[in-house]
């Protein structure tokens, strides 16, 4: 099986590296922009006062928003890519 799907995505190799080089790098931006601006601050507030009870409940939503701007990110991504190869042309 494994060298069935070696074979015919051989030729193709360099189109699927270049297609996941640029979601690494797409998901890189999200992920970092939303840890520096938003998970970093509220982190070292928390720190700072970590007996504080009107802290951590902002702590905890910060912590689920980066979950999901880190998974929105890696989809919407994903969608920016291959919404050409699906076929899906709205105009744009």
């Amino acid at each position: 099986m494994l060298g069935f799907l070696q074979a015919m995505l051989a030729p193709y190799y360099i189109y699927i590296k270049f297609v996941h080089v640029v979601a690494v790098f797409g998901w890189l931006l999200t992920a970092t922009c939303a840890y520096a601006f938003y998970l970093v601050p509220v982190m070292k507030a928390w720190r700072r006062h970590p007996d504080d009870p009107e802290i951590i409940p902002v702590r905890n939503w910060v912590l689920e928003r980066f979950d999901e701007v880190v998974t929105f990110g890696i989809l919407s991504v994903f969608l920016a890519i291959a919404k050409p190869s699906l076929g899906v042309n709205d105009g744009i």
